[in-house]
């Protein structure tokens, strides 16, 4: 996200991009975000300031029918996401989108489209949307996602990318900003249409994409907050031992306890050192929610004795395996003798 302030008005711009089919979902949910003003409150229309409470949008000249339908089929979609408190009507002003296929508007091949909006305080002013048919060969109703190249382009589905550029017009920012449990399950084909990659199944809002508008224009509920998770590394070491801690999920920490009597350390990644050698839970705490990891130093002389024990150990187990391979070759020597005198016998 771009901020590039003018007096007291404000431009955000936002981008989407494509993954292959044959992808790997990401590992982690998330929970739908919001573009915000500083003082923390999101950015959206002011509908009651707008001619009969509508967002208009218009497509430039040069765009080929296919994006006019994408924009009917995504603003309806968003439309019936708030109850009809959102509403659209094509017309001049508001929403412009534009089919860049010059390559005059795209500063990286790899956008599959990119979303900009204007802001005098929390209000947005206006927005531009550029779709990259440069190097997209765009498709309703077909490929889902973005597919393989096709002579000099690759294949993608417009009403996916059009559905999440809207998003972004309207104030929404991409769900894995915020990581933490999302509004409703995920799945292969289901992660929202708000993901900063477009994944097959975006061509459809997600029960999150529905809650994050809701959120910006019919006070809905807020985004869960996110869990707290904490690690440490190394985790284990010979004092003195310098240890980074890391917030996981985004948050930052209040405040770092590192069970040393050290305190008031604060930000995502710190580090510490341990001097003394010992068992030490670290805590890391935000907003009421507390996260923990173990951290365990030893002495040189402990660590020595660690080492020689674990020498010794090694060194016992390969003697008990040459051994074994004694044994086994005894017997196989007595068991080849046996058969010998067999067959003599015989």
């Amino acid at each position: 996200m771009d901020f590039r302030r003018a007096l007291s008005a404000v431009a955000v711009l936002a981008v989407a991009v494509g993954v292959l089919l044959g992808y790997t979902a990401p590992e982690r949910a998330s929970a739908f975000a919001t573009f915000k003003a500083p003082d923390g409150t999101p950015y959206s229309w002011s509908l009651s300031a707008l001619p009969g409470g509508t967002v208009t949008w218009t497509v430039g000249q040069n765009a080929p029918p296919i994006l006019r339908e994408s924009m009917l089929a995504a603003t309806q979609a968003w439309s019936s996401a708030t109850g009809g408190v959102v509403r659209f009507a094509e017309g001049p002003g508001g929403i412009v989108v534009d089919w860049d296929a010059s390559g005059a508007e795209i500063p990286d091949p790899l956008y599959l489209a990119y979303t900009g909006f204007s802001a005098n305080g929390t209000q947005i002013l206006s927005a531009k949307l550029v779709v990259n048919a440069v190097n997209y060969e765009w498709q309703r109703n077909g490929i889902r996602g973005v597919g393989p190249v096709d002579g000099a382009k690759r294949q993608a589905d417009l009403d996916a990318v059009v559905l999440h550029e809207i998003g972004h017009a309207l104030g929404l920012d991409h769900t894995d900003r915020c990581p933490s449990a999302m509004v409703g399950a995920d799945g292969a084909n289901g992660l929202p249409t708000m993901y900063s990659v477009i994944y097959p199944g975006a061509e459809d809002l997600h029960p999150d994409d529905q809650a994050g508008i809701r959120y910006i224009y019919n006070g809905g509920p807020a985004a869960p907050a996110p869990a707290l998770a904490v690690s440490a590394s190394p985790q284990t070491g010979v004092a003195p031992l310098e240890v980074s801690v890391s917030c996981l999920n985004g948050a930052d920490p209040l405040a770092w306890d590192f069970g040393d009597g050290t305190l008031g350390a604060t930000g995502a990644q710190v580090t510490h050192k341990f001097t003394a050698p010992g068992t030490y839970t670290i805590v890391g705490s935000s907003n009421g929610q507390t996260a923990t990891v173990t951290v365990q130093v030893q002495s040189k002389n402990a660590a020595a004795s660690a080492a020689k024990a674990a020498r010794a150990e090694k060194a016992k187990a390969a003697k008990a395996a040459r051994a074994e391979k004694v044994k086994a070759a005894k017997a196989a020597k007595a068991a080849k003798a046996a058969a010998a005198k067999a067959a003599k016998a015989l």
